[in-house]
Protein backbone atom coordinates (compact mmCIF):
# COMPACT_ATOMS: atom_id res chain seq x y z
CA UNK A 1 0.00 0.00 0.00
CA UNK A 2 2.79 2.41 0.56
CA UNK A 3 4.12 1.93 -2.86
CA UNK A 4 1.06 2.90 -4.08
CA UNK A 5 1.35 6.00 -2.06
CA UNK A 6 5.01 6.83 -2.78
CA UNK A 7 3.90 6.18 -6.84
CA UNK A 8 1.10 9.06 -6.25
CA UNK A 9 2.70 11.48 -4.79
CA UNK A 10 5.92 11.34 -7.18
CA UNK A 11 4.61 11.74 -10.13
CA UNK A 12 4.12 15.08 -12.36
CA UNK A 13 1.99 16.23 -13.79
CA UNK A 14 2.24 17.21 -17.91
CA UNK A 15 -1.17 19.39 -17.92
CA UNK A 16 0.31 23.26 -19.50
CA UNK A 17 -2.35 26.27 -19.02
CA UNK A 18 -2.10 28.34 -22.19
CA UNK A 19 -3.92 31.98 -21.62
CA UNK A 20 -5.73 33.27 -24.36
CA UNK A 21 -6.59 36.93 -24.83
CA UNK A 22 -10.36 37.52 -25.31
CA UNK A 23 -10.96 41.42 -26.96
CA UNK A 24 -13.76 43.60 -25.64
CA UNK A 25 -14.41 45.98 -27.84
CA UNK A 26 -17.12 49.15 -26.85
CA UNK A 27 -17.20 52.66 -26.48
CA UNK A 28 -18.42 54.71 -23.60
CA UNK A 29 -21.19 55.91 -24.84
CA UNK A 30 -22.27 51.97 -25.44
CA UNK A 31 -22.25 51.65 -21.63
CA UNK A 32 -22.95 55.15 -20.57
CA UNK A 33 -26.32 55.70 -18.80
CA UNK A 34 -27.37 59.36 -20.08
CA UNK A 35 -31.01 59.23 -18.81
CA UNK A 36 -31.62 60.44 -14.97
CA UNK A 37 -34.76 58.20 -15.26
CA UNK A 38 -32.75 55.25 -16.08
CA UNK A 39 -30.38 56.07 -13.60
CA UNK A 40 -32.26 55.80 -10.61
CA UNK A 41 -35.34 53.89 -11.23
CA UNK A 42 -35.87 51.56 -8.66
CA UNK A 43 -35.05 48.10 -9.44
CA UNK A 44 -38.86 46.87 -7.75
CA UNK A 45 -41.17 49.66 -7.74
CA UNK A 46 -39.90 51.33 -10.81
CA UNK A 47 -40.17 54.66 -9.05
CA UNK A 48 -39.17 57.16 -6.84
CA UNK A 49 -41.32 59.83 -5.36
CA UNK A 50 -39.31 62.70 -6.84
CA UNK A 51 -40.01 66.28 -6.32
CA UNK A 52 -39.82 67.66 -2.57
CA UNK A 53 -38.40 64.98 -0.94
CA UNK A 54 -36.59 62.26 -2.90
CA UNK A 55 -38.34 59.15 -1.29
CA UNK A 56 -35.07 56.01 -1.61
CA UNK A 57 -33.10 54.28 1.17
CA UNK A 58 -29.86 52.19 0.78
CA UNK A 59 -28.49 49.06 2.80
CA UNK A 60 -25.51 49.32 3.79
CA UNK A 61 -23.96 48.32 0.58
CA UNK A 62 -25.42 51.16 -0.97
CA UNK A 63 -28.29 49.31 -2.76
CA UNK A 64 -30.79 52.06 -3.38
CA UNK A 65 -34.39 51.40 -3.49
CA UNK A 66 -37.55 53.29 -3.09
CA UNK A 67 -38.95 53.87 0.27
CA UNK A 68 -42.36 51.93 -0.70
CA UNK A 69 -40.52 48.61 -1.55
CA UNK A 70 -38.32 48.80 1.19
CA UNK A 71 -41.59 48.98 4.06
CA UNK A 72 -43.28 46.57 1.58
CA UNK A 73 -40.00 44.16 2.10
CA UNK A 74 -39.01 44.59 5.51
CA UNK A 75 -43.20 43.36 6.56
CA UNK A 76 -41.97 39.81 5.72
CA UNK A 77 -38.24 39.86 5.25
CA UNK A 78 -35.51 41.48 7.30
CA UNK A 79 -32.80 41.41 4.14
CA UNK A 80 -31.72 43.42 1.30
CA UNK A 81 -34.10 42.17 -1.62
CA UNK A 82 -30.88 42.77 -3.78
CA UNK A 83 -27.81 41.56 -1.75
CA UNK A 84 -29.80 39.36 0.93
CA UNK A 85 -27.53 41.03 3.26
CA UNK A 86 -29.20 41.26 7.20
CA UNK A 87 -30.93 44.60 7.31
CA UNK A 88 -30.74 46.47 11.02
CA UNK A 89 -30.60 49.97 9.08
CA UNK A 90 -31.45 51.93 6.05
CA UNK A 91 -29.27 55.27 5.24
CA UNK A 92 -30.29 57.92 3.25
CA UNK A 93 -28.78 58.57 -0.46
CA UNK A 94 -27.16 62.33 -0.19
CA UNK A 95 -26.15 62.40 -3.55
CA UNK A 96 -29.65 61.13 -4.66
CA UNK A 97 -31.72 63.60 -2.87
CA UNK A 98 -29.17 66.11 -3.75
CA UNK A 99 -29.53 65.36 -7.31
CA UNK A 100 -33.20 65.11 -7.06
CA UNK A 101 -35.06 67.39 -4.75
CA UNK A 102 -36.01 71.06 -5.70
Amino acid sequence: MFGIFNHLNNTTSSTKITPITVSIEYETKDILVDSDAEKYECNYYSEYSIGNHASALQCKEGHLVCSNCWESHLRTKKDCMICKMPISELSRNRIFENEYSD
